[in-house]
C-alpha cells in the first residue's frame, strides 16, 4: 500500500476540534509512488472523529482510522480489518491549514507505513 497517504493519514486522529479548525472534508494528495508512477490519494476527515483514505482514488477506502486534536497536533490511529498499523500504534503529527492546503509533519509515529519516508504530507481541499 502507498504509505505516504496515510495521514493522513493523516490525520489523522476529536472531530469537533477538526471541524472548528476547518479540517473536516475531503482532501487530495498527489505525488509519485516508489516506482515513479502517479499516485492520487483521497482523504476524508469526518466530524465524528474518524477518517478514511482511498489510496488509489478508485472509490474504495482502504484505510479507516480515528483522530484526536490537541492544539496544532493531531494523533491518529488505524482501526478495522485492513489496518496497516495496530490501533495501539498512534502517530502524532503537527498540522497547519493555509487556505485550501493542509500540511502534516510527523512528530512521532511507531508505524513506518504512515507519513511517508520524510514524514511530511500535503493535501489540497477537493
Amino acid at each position: 500500500m502507498k504509505s505516504s497517504t496515510l495521514l493522513f493519514a493523516l490525520l489523522f486522529a476529536a472531530a469537533p476540534l477538526f471541524s472548528q479548525n476547518g479540517l473536516t472534508g475531503t482532501w487530495l494528495q498527489q505525488g509519485l509512488d516508489a516506482e515513479g508512477n502517479p499516485n492520487r490519494t483521497v482523504l476524508q476527515i469526518l466530524p465524528d472523529g474518524t477518517f478514511q483514505a482511498d489510496l488509489n482514488q478508485d472509490g474504495t477506502f482502504e484505510i479507516q482510522g480515528q483522530y484526536e486534536i490537541d492544539g496544532n497536533q493531531v494523533t491518529i490511529w488505524h482501526v478495522g480489518p485492513n489496518a496497516e498499523c495496530p490501533a495501539d500504534q498512534k502517530g502524532v503529527y503537527r498540522y497547519s491549514l493555509d487556505g485550501e492546503y493542509l500540511s502534516m509533519t510527523r512528530l512521532s509515529d511507531p508505524c513506518p507505513e504512515r507519513g511517508g519516508p520524510r514524514g511530511m504530507m500535503g493535501f489540497k481541499r477537493m
